[in-house]
């Protein structure tokens, strides 16, 4: 089994009790605060953090319904997870940030911008969902198989060696389908509600896309989607890199703080 996130990036946990349910999140580092929100899976870890610690103070939040944080059934849509972390950057009394966000997470990150810019000094979205369009359809369920994560996740498979299990491991499978659960709320509830995308235009502040060119499960031809959209942002796409680019890319890891530094 892989070591804890603290043994692994050198970031403390902490705990937050919010509208009563326990969020957990990690935070280390000195300088400015850079808020990172996680993809629609948790398994793969943020060791890349560890090179963002020296530069930044970084809060790393799991979301209700992910990892280490306990479900909360009152959030359901993209916009309960936006008051969420509304809530819980006052009560870590983090005024001003700087803010990335990963896939599912990066979608959530652009639903924050688009009504609390005012709040972000620097956004990067790497391999945000949310906008589907030509040529950019939703992500097929079957690549997101936790046993495919080998072949659909990352060009080089073996980044991936050390946070997958060995062999049948249950608890990692009933924590995969969990995520997945929390993910499913959300999809179902935006189907019926508004498109981010006619509201993009709201997020002024400098921001950063990056994308891996052999993504396969939020294709990188939804990058121009964002780019339309956004009014202040800078594309960067990264060759032989797939989804979870900033697991598979130093140099995705070390653009993103350049950025935000």
């Amino acid at each position: 089994m892989a070591q804890p996130v603290a043994a692994r990036t050198g970031l403390t946990r902490r705990e937050v009790v919010l509208n009563g349910k326990t969020v957990v999140y990690y935070e280390g580092g000195t300088g400015p605060t850079l808020v990172f929100f996680h993809g629609g899976g948790t398994w793969e870890g943020i060791d890349f953090a560890a090179d963002w610690a020296k530069r930044f103070h970084v809060v790393f939040p799991y979301h209700p319904g992910w990892g280490e944080s306990e479900d909360n059934p009152a959030i359901v849509g993209m916009g309960d997870y936006v008051l969420h972390y509304l809530d819980f950057l006052d009560a870590l009394k983090i005024d001003r940030f700087r803010l990335v966000g990963l896939s599912f997470g990066g979608w959530m990150a652009a639903e924050f911008a688009v009504s609390h810019s005012h709040r972000i000094e620097k956004l990067a979205l790497v391999g945000a969902g949310g906008l589907v369009g030509p040529g950019a359809p939703p992500p097929d369920p079957e690549r997101l198989n936790p046993k495919r994560f080998h072949e659909t996740m990352v060009v080089n498979s073996a980044v991936l060696e050390p946070f997958l299990p060995k062999g049948e491991d249950p608890d990692w499978y009933a924590a995969r389908a969990r995520e997945g659960g929390s993910a499913g709320k959300v999809f179902m509830a935006q189907a019926q509600g508004r498109s981010i995308a006619n509201w993009l235009h709201r997020v002024t502040v400098p921001t950063l896309v990056v994308w891996g060119e052999d993504d396969q499960i939020v294709s990188a031809k939804a990058a121009p989607l964002w780019m339309a959209g956004l009014p202040n942002a800078t594309l960067k796409l990264m060759p032989r890199v797939g989804h979870l680019v900033l697991t598979e890319s130093p140099e995705a890891v070390k653009l993103v703080a350049d950025f935000m530094a």
